[in-house]
């Protein structure tokens, strides 16, 4: 709400909250108070609901990212340098972190998958956040190998070096949203959020939830199968593996 009365924008639009309190602040703060959105919507569609007060029609829920010129020669250079120019093979990214938790398979599983996918003559790079650096060691002991590191970058950056990838393995966190608007073929590990409210709406993004939300249950026979498999499916065009699912497409009528 101070945000919005701060911003000084000739129009604000909003949601109250759920006191009596939020309402009567909602009120003065937004010039169009929305209502709570239904039950089971897709958080794209929530967010996209608060453009028709000003008259915006979305293109649609698929979402996109803009890096600059100099940050895409960065995200570029540092894939490149991690992995090589394309050549034999696919270029990989895995993101074993998360700030939740909750969200976050274990890295040194993530060093499974990178195994299998240089298995079937991959090339596979890691990519943490500012404060999980010691997740690369479980990877990498995961993996049986050092697997190649990117560098620090700042989110558009990081934007454009999954751009330049094939495939990105990813928990579900921000960079989950990240790689999808980069335009990447994403593969999404899920637990005690749900997809279908949450997961980026694009064709080129897959997932699996483990059991019950849970992913210490998240077996990684599975994860390893699906991920080969995907890469398999964009290298030769094959259809994508069974057990991935496909990213929802929500509807964006109120």
């Amino acid at each position: 709400l101070w945000i919005a009365a701060l911003a000084r924008a000739k129009g604000r639009a909003g949601r109250a909250g759920g006191g009596e309190r939020e309402r009567e602040l909602a009120a003065d703060f937004f010039d169009w108070v929305l209502a709570d959105p239904r039950a089971n919507r897709h958080q794209t569609a929530v967010n996209l609901d608060l453009l028709r007060e000003f008259g915006v029609k979305p293109r649609g829920p698929e979402p996109e990212i803009f890096p600059t010129s100099v940050e895409r020669g960065r995200g570029t250079a540092a894939l490149d340098d991690a992995l090589g120019a394309r050549g034999s093979g696919l270029r990989v990214v895995l993101h074993p972190g998360a700030g939740k938790l909750p969200n976050r398979w274990e890295a040194s599983r993530f060093g499974a998958v990178a195994a299998a996918l240089r298995g079937e003559g991959h090339r596979v790079a890691a990519a943490v956040g500012p404060r999980e650096h010691d997740l690369f060691d479980a990877l990498d002991r995961g993996a049986g190998v050092k697997i190649p590191r990117l560098p620090s970058l700042g989110v558009r950056e990081l934007a454009a070096a999954f751009a330049g990838a094939d495939l990105v393995v990813v928990n579900d966190t921000g960079v989950l949203h990240v790689a999808a608007a980069s335009g990447a073929n994403v593969f999404a590990l899920f637990g005690p959020t749900d997809p279908a409210l949450w997961c980026p709406s694009s064709p080129r993004v897959g997932f699996v939830r483990a059991p019950e939300g849970d992913l210490a249950r998240l077996d990684v026979s599975i994860v390893l199968s699906l991920a080969v498999g995907l890469a398999r499916s964009i290298a030769t065009g094959e259809p994508w593996p069974s057990g991935l699912s496909r990213a929802p497409v929500p509807d964006l009528a109120s």
